[in-house]
């Protein structure tokens, strides 16, 4: 039976100029599973992503991982407790004074793994080939495309194989073949791993989700089992995924048959 590796108690998020991004929001993750958080653009998807990670501070509430309170953690005892986690940002976020190479061994460093040269080289040789990448590595950040850094973000974080990975629109800004061989990927992990997803790629709702997290302006408007949500009669829920996911067309799981006639055609 499945626990809840994370939970969100009364959460609130103010931004410096006392903008509400979230508002009382109470959740559970539940272990093993991945998870979907959706929502228009401007709805906190990210925002409650980092704040699950334990890379965004909170105004007020819990943010509990494995039953601890973490959200009032020095940044050392943050880290070590959140050690065996791994995060794909949306914008890459890496580092522009490193090469590719430093950027994909960063968090070696950070981690007590004794792990030689020569394996890390093997797995990012691995990984270089399975995502179709095939610039040098010596190369900086700025001296690639986004797409490109996409790719090593996304790299840098499935190297170490976390037990919990959470990922901000890993498939944006990457080529279509790119984005099929993520998917790809992420699917043969799904019984390795924890993962939680902000996206409103259609593709990765369809073939991945076992939770969904529907948001709308900075409120949860529901949550549960993927074929439960999609099912929803409630009206707000409807909405955020009619207007997430009306470019879907055919994928594993008929996500706007589902929805029914509520999709505008």
């Amino acid at each position: 039976m499945n626990t809840d590796i994370i939970k969100l108690k009364n959460v609130f998020v103010l931004s410096l100029d006392g903008f509400t991004i979230l508002k009382d929001i109470n959740i559970s993750v539940p272990a093993g599973k991945t998870s979907v958080i959706m929502g228009l653009s401007g709805s906190g998807k990210s925002t409650l992503l980092k704040v699950m990670a334990g890379l965004c501070e909170i105004s007020e509430g819990e943010v509990i991982y494995k039953g601890r309170n973490i959200s009032r953690l020095s940044h050392t005892k943050l880290l070590k407790t959140m050690r065996n986690t791994a995060f794909v940002f949306q914008d890459a976020a890496l580092w522009a004074n490193m090469s590719l190479y430093q950027n994909l061994t960063l968090p070696y460093s950070f981690s007590s793994k004794n792990t030689e040269k020569e394996d890390i080289d093997k797995k990012i040789e691995k990984l270089c080939n399975e995502f179709l990448f095939d610039d040098d590595l010596v190369l900086r950040p700025a001296q690639i495309s986004i797409g490109e850094r996409k790719i090593i973000s996304f790299m840098r974080a499935i190297l170490q194989e976390p037990k919990i990975l959470f990922m901000d629109e890993p498939t944006s800004s990457v080529d279509a073949a790119v984005s099929e061989r993520i998917i790809n990927y992420l699917r043969n992990y799904k019984n390795k791993a924890t993962m939680v997803i902000s996206t409103n790629d259609p593709a990765i709702c369809s073939k991945l989700a076992d939770f969904l997290i529907v948001l709308k302006e900075g409120r949860i408007v529901e949550t549960g089992d993927f074929d439960t949500v999609i099912r929803s009669d409630n009206p707000d829920t409807i909405e955020a995924l009619s207007d997430v996911l009306s470019l879907a067309s055919t994928y594993d799981k008929d996500i706007l048959s589902m929805l029914g006639d509520d999709i505008d055609d």
